[in-house]
């Protein structure tokens, strides 16, 4: 019964594709919701909560060329800019830039899912079972302890 139900699912690529990205995500989501609960750390009060160019009251092009220009690293203008909409939207709430992480991170893990997923079928084509593997192994990598900087620290979304 078991494998008449896995060799249904093999057979349905697309709607591997469509599991697998949703377990991940939920995955991600379950290990790093309570980040959310967190407050502003070491760099996250000079780069975001004291950062008057990145905790705006309305959202415009002049406000997200300013948090650029005007914030410590402007030689980093992505960051600043994600900082400034996350200060906009959540108020300055430091739970609303833990959910911008966390949904970076998501979105990273379904990178290296296909990333892996390319390289094992490179070497073994005829693996039914390579979808599965590559989920592992990016689910391994989602939740890896070395990750929860990354995620948690707001201010590491520069890294």
């Amino acid at each position: 019964m078991t494998n008449s139900i896995l060799h249904s699912i093999q057979e349905k690529w697309p709607y591997h594709w469509i599991l697998v990205s949703l377990l991940l995500i939920a995955l991600v989501f379950i290990i790093y919701t309570e980040a959310t609960n967190n407050d502003y750390h070491l760099d996250d009060y000079p780069h975001i909560a004291k950062n008057p160019a990145v905790m705006v009251t309305q959202l415009g092009f002049n406000e997200l060329l300013e948090a650029v220009q005007k914030s410590l690293l402007p030689s980093r203008p992505l960051p600043y800019i994600t900082f400034v909409v996350d200060g906009w939207r959540g108020g300055g709430k430091p739970g609303t830039f833990q959910w911008t992480n966390i949904s970076i991170h998501a979105m990273t893990t379904l990178l290296v899912f296909a990333f892996i997923l390319c390289l094992l079928r490179q070497h073994y084509t005829n693996n039914k079972y390579l979808i599965w593997f590559a989920c592992a192994g990016a689910a391994l990598w989602a939740v890896h302890p070395i990750q929860t900087q990354a995620v948690t620290y707001i201010v590491q979304r520069m890294a």
